[in-house]
């Protein structure tokens, strides 16, 4: 005999959790567009930043001292400068407020379990279990649906998962391969760091 499913309702501080990790999202993607915009305008001007990381100390250095022989450049420069900065200021404010929040939750234990899994931090793990809830929902039935990759590679999100209020959605799995592949990003360049501690004393 088939075990009926048991969906768990998030409740009010579940749904807040989740808006406010999304929220994040949002504000890593508005940050990653600016950045994309203020690139192109230095990739049109023929300027190519010689370092081998972006948007570290060493290039905002590098940025601050960038001026061009037309005005309108520089205004146009200064305007997509002062976006990424905001959006730096926005992400940085909601991922502290992600980390003072999931303090209160009832799925703190959840945050933290998965932050065991190599390449997840606390922002990340909170916004892993946010997105999916109650892991307890993710038991399908076989043959009848699949759990979407969610790894920073995938491409196309597997579609054949029960109506549910967890069900994985293409724009979920999305919201979580972006928070998946910055954990990852922030790991590698305090990997890269602590690697030059060592070798540049």
């Amino acid at each position: 005999m088939e075990t009926p499913y048991r969906w768990h309702l998030p409740d009010e501080r579940d749904e807040a959790m989740r808006d406010l990790s999304r929220a994040r999202v949002d504000a890593v993607r508005t940050r990653l567009k600016a950045r994309q915009q203020l690139k192109a305008l230095m990739l049109r001007r023929g300027r190519r930043y010689s370092g081998k990381t972006s948007w570290t100390a060493a290039h905002e250095r590098y940025l601050s001292e960038v001026c061009f022989a037309h005005p309108a450049h520089d205004i146009a420069f200064t305007e997509y400068r002062q976006a990424v900065s905001k959006g730096e200021a926005r992400v940085r404010r909601l991922s502290e407020s992600l980390t003072r929040e999931v303090e209160h939750w009832r799925m703190q234990s959840l945050v933290n379990a998965a932050m065991t899994l190599r390449g997840l931090d606390l922002v990340a793990a909170t916004t892993v279990v946010a997105e999916l809830g109650d892991l307890s929902s993710l038991r399908y039935l076989p043959g009848t649906a699949t759990v979407p990759d969610i790894s920073p590679h995938a491409s196309t999100p597997l579609t054949s998962l029960p109506r549910s209020p967890n069900a994985i959605s293409a724009s979920r799995a999305s919201r979580l391969r972006l928070s998946s592949c910055e954990a990852l990003r922030a790991r590698d360049c305090h990997d890269f760091r602590s690697r030059l501690s060592h070798e540049c004393p």
